[in-house]
Parts: structure tokens; C-alpha cells; sequence
């Protein structure tokens, strides 16, 4: 009986991890590829299911570690420099308002970034 009941349990914590794996999954699918990169999540790994777990590769790993070291000066000048040279246009496709270019290179980009719909029904479709 204690056997029966231990396989019910193992079953039962299976069942809910890959539940909880493919919630995860919808969740990382709405978002665009870099947010996913800024996260070390690889996007085609996300494609290829719950089976593809922990979705993350060396080579996005890497990525996402070296971006999280803080740029020396001479690297925060050259980047604000580059974003002011682009258009209102290029920095709205990035997420990035002309007055927000300063701490954009300082602290990052915006979490809140919104998915286009149409977009979002694309990733929706891919999903399903």
C-alpha cells in the first residue's frame, strides 16, 4: 500500500512540474526574442517544448552573463553617443525614449516593454 501510494505521489509531482513548465513556457513565448536573450532563455529551445527544459544553451548563458557586468566609462559614453546619433524612430523600436538614453545605457531596458498584438497572436500560433 505504502509503494502505491509513493508511485501516486512521484506521479502527481511529474505531472505538476510539467504543468508548471508548460505555464512558464506560454509565458516566456510572450515575450520578444530579447528579453529572452537578456534572460538566457534561448528562443528556439522555447520552440521545442517542455522536453528542451531548462531552455537555455552556453551560448546564450554566456551572453547573458557578460551583459550583466557594468560597462566602464569609456563604454557608457561610446553607447550614449551611439543612441543619440540614431532617430526617434530606431530608438522607439528598441524601447528607448530619447530622454531615457542615459539611463537605458546606465540601468538597463525597460521590463515593461509591450508585445505588439500582432505579434502576440503570431507567438500564440507557433504555440499552439
Amino acid at each position: 500500500m505504502f509503494q502505491l501510494l509513493k508511485s501516486l505521489a512521484k506521479g502527481y509531482e511529474s505531472y505538476m512540474i510539467h504543468v508548471g513548465r508548460n505555464r512558464a513556457r506560454s509565458v516566456l513565448m510572450m515575450q520578444d526574442r530579447r528579453a529572452l536573450e537578456d534572460m538566457g532563455i534561448s528562443y528556439h529551445l522555447l520552440l521545442k517544448g517542455t522536453s528542451a527544459w531548462p531552455w537555455r544553451d552556453d551560448v546564450v548563458q554566456a551572453t547573458a552573463l557578460n551583459t550583466t557586468t557594468k560597462p566602464n566609462r569609456r563604454q557608457e559614453k561610446r553607447a550614449i553617443r551611439e543612441l543619440r546619433s540614431m532617430s526617434n524612430a530606431e530608438l522607439r523600436d528598441m524601447g528607448i525614449s530619447r530622454g531615457g538614453i542615459v539611463d537605458a545605457v546606465r540601468h538597463g531596458r525597460r521590463d515593461d516593454i509591450e508585445v505588439p498584438t500582432r505579434l502576440r497572436k503570431d507567438l500564440a500560433k507557433s504555440a499552439a
